[in-house]
């Protein structure tokens, strides 16, 4: 969503961990388009007056958005009708409500989407290998690989225990915050356009409000969004937004 704010053109293919370049250890990364074919000119070289062109190097998650920035076609964004800047996403503020949402509701979402095995067999899996029949051997060993590699990142950040409600409350306590930090505007911090934290909250509340998940498993923290009206209002105003830019 953010490089569609920032005016970037891309397209996405699917992927797994094992095709990330060696300065990317996890998805999602970007190859950018080649180089400009450049001419080179040398009398010791049969190459001479040959158009040549290079491929940079692919860009990792960690750098996402800067290239977003740098590389949009627009500098600035009309998401709001007119040209605005967006709020710095390197300030202090907005990397803490980042790692909010990266840590206390993703680890919500993870849970309910790894742990509960309705969930992990009927939406997950087949996400990972949608051509993999779901009565094949191959599916509960994929689906045991994704629950223990979930049941490890959960362990890491609560150690100990692995506790559902605290985890469902931490994401409750997270969404009160961004709700909070909302209010009335219509971009977070109130910024002028949407920026990195826009896109990121907007990621999240739209795989928590149309996720599919089982009610009893995805209610508390369905209900914990739909609650807080702001948060729904912001997802309707962001996700009619996309729908036009998808379907002009």
């Amino acid at each position: 969503m953010y490089l569609r704010f920032c005016g970037a053109q891309f397209k996405t293919v699917q992927s797994n961990n094992h095709a990330c370049p060696s300065n990317s250890s996890c998805l999602p990364f970007l190859i950018p388009p080649p180089l400009p074919p450049t001419t080179e000119s040398s009398p010791q070289s049969s190459l001479s007056s040959s158009s040549l062109s290079s491929s940079p190097a692919p860009v990792p998650a960690s750098k996402l958005a800067q290239w977003a920035r740098d590389h949009g076609q627009r500098s600035k964004h009309s998401v709001n009708g007119k040209d605005e800047d967006e709020v710095d996403f390197e300030r202090g503020d907005v990397q803490a409500f980042l790692e909010l949402l990266e840590n206390e509701v993703h680890d919500a979402v993870l849970y309910t989407t790894h742990m509960h095995p309705p969930n992990l067999h009927n939406l997950t899996t087949p996400l990972y290998a949608p051509v993999v029949n779901t009565a094949s051997l191959i599916h509960p060993f994929l689906s045991s690989q994704l629950r223990a590699s979930a049941l490890t990142h959960l362990k890491r950040r609560h150690p100990g225990t692995v506790d559902r409600d605290t985890i469902f409350a931490d994401a409750d306590a997270a969404l009160e915050a961004l709700s909070k930090l909302l209010g009335t505007d219509t971009w977070f911090f109130n910024g002028k356009a949407p920026g990195l934290l826009d896109a990121a909250v907007f990621a999240y509340l739209h795989v928590i409000l149309t996720g599919g998940w089982e009610e009893d498993w995805a209610g508390g923290l369905r209900k914990g969004v739909q609650m807080r009206e702001n948060l729904v209002s912001f997802w309707e105003r962001v996700d009619q937004w996309w729908q036009f830019v998808v379907n002009k």
